[in-house]
């Protein structure tokens, strides 16, 4: 068995187009947004705060990328119980409620 294993890692440029694909939707459906690159090791690579974001949402988006990474799962993947309660949370939610039909966790 080998002492060393070869791995892949996301470049700074793969995380800049993550970011760049992240603000063009949140543009398309009207949303301020901050979004988070996090690598397999769940590590902070890139983030990114839009004007006009609410400043809690540093911590939210942070957390929901780790989650995501280490679950290895997208972060609009969930069960149907819990896209249930997602919808129900967006509909009280005022925040980006208009957008909720875009986002897959409110399907």
């Amino acid at each position: 068995m080998a002492d060393v294993v070869a791995t892949h890692r996301l470049t700074h440029a793969a995380s800049l187009k993550m970011l760049q694909a992240g603000v063009a939707k949140a543009e398309e459906i009207g949303c301020k947004v901050s979004l988070a690159v996090v690598d397999q090791s769940c590590r902070v690579i890139a983030f990114l705060m839009m004007n006009g974001a609410r400043h809690f949402s540093i911590v939210t988006t942070t957390r929901k990328a780790i989650t995501s990474a280490s679950q290895r799962q997208p972060t609009g993947y969930a069960p149907e119980e819990m896209r249930s309660a997602c919808r129900l949370a967006w509909a009280i939610s005022p925040t980006c409620r208009a957008a909720s039909r875009s986002w897959p966790a409110a399907r």
